[in-house]
């Protein structure tokens, strides 16, 4: 019995130093998508769309390495909540808070660090999506604008004249429009 309790708190503290290696490693996955997002605005700001384009696959791969992870993270909860003596699933449910009550002081630090850099770093990243996404959400708005503007209007050509008059002529020009 004594070995099995010693063998349990050695696979709680290996689960649990995985874990906090696995929250880092996310921590910097997160880290670069932020970098990312951030150079996905600047190329927004310059309407850089070879730069936009490059920035969107980045984010994309980075997406899918973290959603990968993800996968890991369960394992390593369910089989921390396991060396723990918690039931099937139990742990993944568990706030982290409630997790670390159960660890020694150590391992409970070493945990909530871990997590609370990975949380903060996956704010700055919720935080910096909404803010592309309203800004694609404006240009998709200016756009709708713009070929809402040059549309035929009940069938009939439309466009601008060079003054700037909207006419009606099946002789007007995109060019004539934009210059």
């Amino acid at each position: 019995m004594l070995h099995k309790k010693l063998t349990t708190v050695a696979d709680t503290a290996v689960y649990v130093r995985d874990l906090t290696r696995l929250f880092d490693g996310l921590r910097a996955c997160y880290a670069e998508l932020l970098g990312v997002i951030r150079e996905k605005l600047a190329a927004m700001k310059r309407a850089d769309l070879h730069v936009m384009r490059e920035m969107t696959i980045k984010e994309q791969g980075l997406a899918r390495t973290i959603h990968g992870r993800e996968g890991l993270r369960r394992q390593l909860m369910d089989a921390l909540g396991a060396a723990l003596g918690l039931g099937a699933g139990d742990a993944r449910t568990m706030t982290i808070s409630q997790l670390a009550s159960r660890l020694s002081a150590e391992q409970a630090l070493a945990l909530r660090d871990s997590a609370d850099a990975l949380r903060d770093v996956m704010h700055e990243v919720a935080h910096s999506n909404r803010i592309a996404g309203a800004a694609c959400r404006e240009v998709i708005n200016h756009m709708r604008w713009v070929f809402a503007s040059v549309r035929p209007v009940l069938d009939a050509p439309t466009g601008y004249a060079g003054d700037g008059a909207r006419v009606t002529t099946p002789t007007t020009m995109i060019f004539e429009t934009v210059g």
